[in-house]
């Protein structure tokens, strides 16, 4: 189970923060926390950020967000939004 609070994040070094190595490696371990905490690794896979940088876009502070993935009425939805001109 996650605990409280921002500790490993606004606790940490600088460079967490910052593109390079120690913000990959912090990356990953937000990452994996994600999957170990998300039962079904498909959809594990569709919400760990893949994208970006730890940092880049909002952070997930959450309480039990992913847990609630793993409940049976519970179902991640995806789609394309498109642009269009109007």
């Amino acid at each position: 189970m996650a605990k409280p609070g921002f500790g490993k994040w606004l606790s940490n070094f600088y460079d967490v923060m910052v593109p390079g190595e120690a913000n990959d490696d912090y990356a990953e371990f937000v990452r994996n926390k994600i999957r170990e905490r998300v039962h079904d690794p498909e959809v594990a896979e569709l919400l760990v950020p893949k994208d970006h940088t730890f940092g880049a876009k909002r952070v997930p502070c959450e309480t039990n967000y992913y847990d609630t993935f793993n409940r049976d009425n519970v179902l991640l939805v995806t789609f394309v939004m498109r642009r269009s001109s109007v």
